[in-house]
């Protein structure tokens, strides 16, 4: 079960954006609990282009009940072991063209590698690409292809998502997760002020015989 939370303001008078997303993950007897406070400095181009350049800084909370896991081993002392938990810092940089058409995007996460000798456990460096184009097909439709790439070095996967908004209010799409998972997405834009989204993912990995995929729930404030 994941759950996140996210709240951005726009700093008119800095040239500035401000913001703080909470992240709670389980996956088995694993729990994590995650805050980052983040900021971004924007800087106008040529051509109504926009750069902005971010940093964030994030605090994690990991625990995990090592005595709840069946080891091959009966002997092995970590496996055998008590719940524990851990708190780990990490620092992350990013930055993004926007023009009216086009978006270029790069970013690297838990820059600092932090480790937690207490839970045997390592943050490694992540880096992220993402490139996106937007096109008007008439007065009412709009859509906007992109792809998303992240990377370890170690392995690589990739997205390809397009989404439609149709008169400026309803949008759906589809995204492939190269040998993951397709998703489905769709929602409204309510005034202009409010979203209602949903996605589900389909698994099509080997993960598919044990997973019958997710569902994710949008509901986003938009506050000028």
């Amino acid at each position: 079960m994941t759950i996140s939370a996210v709240y951005d303001f726009r700093w008119d008078k800095r040239f500035s954006g401000i913001g703080v997303n909470y992240l709670y993950d389980q996956l088995g007897f694993e729990k994590n609990n995650k805050v980052n406070l983040n900021y971004a400095y924007q800087l106008k181009m040529k051509k109504n282009a926009i750069l902005s350049l971010g940093v964030s800084f994030g605090m994690l909370r990991k625990s995990i009940d090592f005595s709840k896991f069946t080891p091959i081993n009966p002997n092995d002392p970590l496996l055998n072991s008590s719940p524990k938990a851990d708190v780990l810092y990490d620092f992350n940089i990013g930055d993004i063209i926007k023009t009216p058409h086009f978006l270029i995007g790069l970013s690297a996460t838990q820059l600092n590698e932090s480790e937690s000798k207490k839970l045997n456990y390592k943050n490694s460096r992540h880096y992220y690409f993402l490139c996106s184009y937007n096109s008007d097909i008439g007065k009412n439709l709009n859509l906007k292809p992109s792809v998303f790439i992240k990377t370890d070095f170690t392995s690589t996967q990739y997205d390809i998502n397009l989404v439609a908004t149709l008169k400026k209010h309803y949008w759906a799409g589809v995204d492939y997760r190269h040998t993951d998972a397709v998703a489905f997405m769709a929602g409204i834009d309510i005034k202009g002020k409010y979203r209602i989204g949903y996605s589900y993912d389909h698994t099509i990995s080997e993960m598919a015989d044990y997973s019958k995929g997710s569902h994710e729930v949008v509901l986003a404030l938009m506050v000028e």
